[in-house]
């Protein structure tokens, strides 16, 4: 990533705290949502394949869960072509002044979900970040301390905590917010 990329960003987010989360008045569960969307960078083969694992237990007949995984490499990572429910975003996929470009842009603004989890770890919290801020859900959830305005919800993690004790995490808090 480079500095106008970083600039373009780090603009965006700052301008998004003057904007305000619509908030419904039921807090959704990953149970009974419809279509859920994970945000992670990829990181490793392994990692990546603990989370494909992962989501194939969460995926049930009713639920539609997708992948988004952000690769800093120009190239992709084998693990992540043969997949129908995961979507790569490369870092190519942003002009040299940070704008997504078209092919990206239009995947986001097309896809709507009932939730949005961004478990992406520290080394890449700004584009994470960004990239959530143009996805569209009903409820963002996050896992870090910084952007917390982006989010409904944010649940602090551990960098080396895994996807499953994340998404059981969300569910107890979903369901004890809600009063359950």
């Amino acid at each position: 990533m480079n500095t106008f990329q970083k600039r373009y960003f780090q603009k965006q987010l700052k301008a998004a705290k003057k904007q305000i989360l619509y908030t419904s008045e039921k807090i959704p569960l990953l149970s009974q949502a419809g279509s859920i969307c994970v945000l992670c960078c990829y990181e490793s083969d392994e990692q990546i394949l603990e989370i494909l694992n992962t989501i194939n237990t969460y995926q049930g007949s009713q639920k539609k869960i997708r992948l988004l995984v952000y690769v800093p490499s120009k190239n992709c990572p084998l693990m992540l072509k043969n997949s129908l429910f995961v979507q790569p975003v490369f870092s190519s996929d942003f002009n040299l002044f940070g704008r997504p470009k078209e092919n990206i842009k239009q995947y986001i603004k097309a896809s709507r979900f009932d939730i949005f989890i961004n478990a992406a770890s520290k080394h890449c919290v700004l584009i994470s970040d960004y990239i959530s801020l143009l996805v569209s859900a009903g409820f963002k959830i996050g896992r870090t301390s910084e952007n917390t305005h982006l989010y409904h919800l944010t649940l602090q993690m551990e960098a080396d905590t895994s996807l499953a004790y994340y998404l059981n995490n969300i569910e107890k808090y979903t369901l004890k917010l809600n009063g359950l």
